[in-house]
């Protein structure tokens, strides 16, 4: 058993979870508890009031410790680009070794000495190596990596800049990657009309505190002025504070000599407390149909709070109010989010939401960003599934659903998820800005952490980080890959091309007897001083026009 005292508190999540959580330890839900077990953690920052606890666990036994080993003991494997330099190096090697075998088993037939055919054994496996192979690939991915710091790309490791190039499938998260980390007021519901509210992010502000009540207010500014000025001639008298059992706040204000008694709180809530409607300043009975109305707009406008008010003497009633209307509140998309996204479309890459929130809200980002249409057949409440699901069968909803959003994911179920992906031969992409997040960015090809918003350990996972925390920018890093992918080859063509006229006077001089034109110190001389500085600056080649426009290259290629 556990002893704490825990009645007043509240903590604001920052790192165990995929979002910014909110959390209540006064819950009286017993399956929520089950699962928060009314626990915290030292690194949790206390946003209201203060709390008595006992230390039940330290280091590797707590949830983060868990994650830290969960991540230490994944696998991340090599990179496409390292598997496929191996692989020509073991072609060019093989075929470097057998001429070289050959013309010298040919030379010691033809009667050359044993001095001369070890000569032309070197000579001919020195012409055949392009030496200045791994210096140039180096350089290449070093500019590659420089161009990408300065769109806000920072590489970690050289290899993660043409690994981006050749991704097919991106696992995003949502908070503060596609939206802007911020809630803000998107849509006013009342007198039976929908108003939206300017979300773009030249409107936000910087407001400290709970987020929701940080979206009211701001709100309230853009509508109504000086708040303050409102809350000093309309000043508090009594309140019952918000609580995850009642689901709502309630306040009482002292108006033109009576009594205002204002609540906000979960729509379902307020509406089920209401028995009339305000339109256009009239009291109206609750239609028939309001309930249905009402679930409509909680689908499709995201997260809402309701309002509503009574004029009665100060007694706290709780029902029989008047519903005056809706505030919808979101974490609005960045602007440049859903061309982004437009874009891996046409380039061929599968772009997967994978979040710790609703399953609703992170439909209605998904549908507003591009990654999931209207009409089309997608998966978006999956995650409490994910751990009855056999390999097969994630296999086959990967297979068979090209829009697909996760909600409600745990660490080991983004886990599961990149471990899907791979095993369909995807190269993966995951970003990620919390401990939660570390062992899918390590286990994924390339893994993204967020610069502003991530944690230290998720940088440290990652091989790449996003200094802006934009979602646009991993796009315009696949695109920067493909192009090094593109000049690499260039290159390596260009450097094979060069040792044909390096190979044949051997072939010449043993066949025919030519005296030999180049030695070995000659070629070597060539290889790595006319040859290396032309390999290099193909470099710099610009993109062709249809670079975004191909699919991805096969991972086994």
């Amino acid at each position: 058993m556990v002893c704490v005292e825990l009645t007043l508190k509240q903590i604001e999540f920052l790192l165990v979870r995929v979002e910014q959580i909110k959390q209540d330890e006064n819950n009286d839900d017993f399956e929520e508890n089950l699962r928060n077990r009314n626990t915290t953690n030292l690194i949790e920052s206390e946003i209201q009031r203060n709390a008595r606890g006992i230390v039940i666990r330290c280091g590797d036994a707590t949830v983060k410790g868990r994650i830290a080993a969960l991540a230490s003991n994944v696998d991340s494997g090599d990179t496409p680009i390292a598997q496929e330099i191996e692989h020509f190096i073991h072609i060019i090697t093989g075929v470097a070794v057998f001429l070289g075998v050959t013309f010298f088993i040919l030379s010691i037939f033809l009667g050359y000495k044993w001095l001369e055919a070890v000569i032309f054994l070197i000579g001919i496996i020195v012409a055949n190596v392009p030496e200045g192979l791994l210096a140039t690939v180096t350089v290449c991915l070093t500019l590659t990596a420089k161009r990408m710091a300065k769109k806000n790309c920072l590489v970690k490791n050289l290899e993660a800049v043409e690994t981006l190039g050749s991704t097919s499938t991106i696992c995003s998260d949502k908070t503060g990657t596609l939206t802007q980390n911020r809630m803000t007021v998107a849509h006013l519901w009342f007198d039976h009309k929908i108003h939206e509210v300017d979300t773009t992010e030249n409107s936000s502000g910087d407001t400290a505190g709970d987020a929701s009540e940080s979206a009211l207010l701001k709100c309230c500014e853009k509508s109504m002025g000086n708040v303050e000025a409102i809350r000093a001639s309309n000043p508090k008298v009594a309140e019952i504070p918000f609580n995850s059992t009642n689901k709502w706040q309630l306040s009482i204000h002292e108006v033109e000599g009576k009594n205002l008694l204002v609540m906000k709180g979960a729509p379902e809530r307020i509406v089920d407390r209401c028995n009339k409607i305000l339109v256009n300043g009239v009291e109206e009975e609750k239609p028939a149909d309001f309930q249905t109305t009402f679930e409509n707009a909680n689908a499709h406008l995201g997260g809402m709070v309701g309002f509503k008010f009574d004029t009665e003497e100060m007694n706290f009633p709780s029902e029989d109010l008047v519903f005056v209307g809706l505030m919808a509140m979101i974490d609005p998309p960045r602007a440049a989010v859903p061309d982004a996204v437009a874009k891996c479309r046409s380039a061929g890459i599968k772009v997967i939401m994978v979040t710790g929130d609703h399953p609703v809200t992170a439909a209605a980002i998904a549908r507003q960003v591009g990654i999931i249409s209207d009409g089309s057949k997608t998966v978006d409440e999956l995650a409490k599934e994910l751990r009855e699901l056999d390999d097969s069968d994630l296999d086959e909803i990967l297979r068979n659903h090209p829009e697909i959003v996760f909600a409600r994911t745990s660490p080991q179920q983004k886990l599961i998820i990149v471990d899907g992906c791979q095993r369909a031969g995807q190269v993966v992409a995951v970003t990620g800005d919390g401990v939660n997040d570390s062992p899918a960015l390590k286990k994924a090809d390339i893994g993204v952490a967020m610069g502003i918003a991530g944690s230290d350990v998720s940088k440290q996972a990652a091989d790449m980080i996003l200094l802006d925390d934009n979602f646009a920018s991993i796009v315009t890093g696949v695109e920067e890959g493909r192009l090094i992918f593109d000049n690499l080859k260039k290159s390596i063509a260009y450097t094979l091309t060069s040792n044909i006229p390096e190979i044949s006077p051997f072939l010449i001089f043993i066949l025919f007897s030519i005296p030999l034109p180049l030695g070995t110190v000659t070629i070597l001389c060539i290889d790595l001083g006319t040859d290396l500085l032309p390999a290099i600056s193909l470099a710099y080649e610009t993109a062709e026009s249809d670079i975004m426009k191909r699919d991805p290259r096969n991972k086994s290629v």
